[in-house]
């Protein structure tokens, strides 16, 4: 008797909770690889062109980003206002809202650029420069 009436309160609650998740799908993340186009750091608006395949066309989009929002440049931590137009960028966002208030959200910004300076000392000066 204890298990019946077990079951029938639980039941309903399981059926509360999986039918809760379908009506929330999590938003699905993209993954683009491009080109910085504009990148304002005051305001947190960002652009940049990718290759869009199945056009065959380059492509334009927008979209912001927030606190959480990771920028890596060659491997480490950076700030958005590190990243420079022409940069080739990947990056994983998700669309936010729905109608009007659609936006596109950056969740991490990778910057892949060469190497602006060596971390070595300064090679020396050939003797020949040296003496007068």
């Amino acid at each position: 008797m204890y298990r019946k009436v077990l079951t029938l309160c639980l039941l309903p609650m399981l059926t509360l909770a999986v039918g809760c998740g379908k009506d929330r799908a999590e938003p699905k993340h993209r993954t683009l690889i491009g080109i910085a186009e504009s990148i304002n750091a005051d305001t947190g608006e960002v652009s940049m062109r990718f290759y869009r395949e199945k056009t065959q066309q380059w492509t334009t989009v927008s979209g912001e980003v927030t606190d959480q929002t990771e920028v890596l440049i060659n491997g480490r931590q950076a700030n958005l206002s590190e990243v420079l137009p022409g940069d080739k960028v990947e990056v994983v966002g998700k669309q936010e809202g729905e109608g009007l208030n659609k936006r596109l959200v950056a969740l991490s910004i990778t910057v892949t650029r060469e190497e602006e300076f060596s971390t070595s000392a300064p090679a020396a000066e050939p003797e020949s420069a040296a003496q007068p």
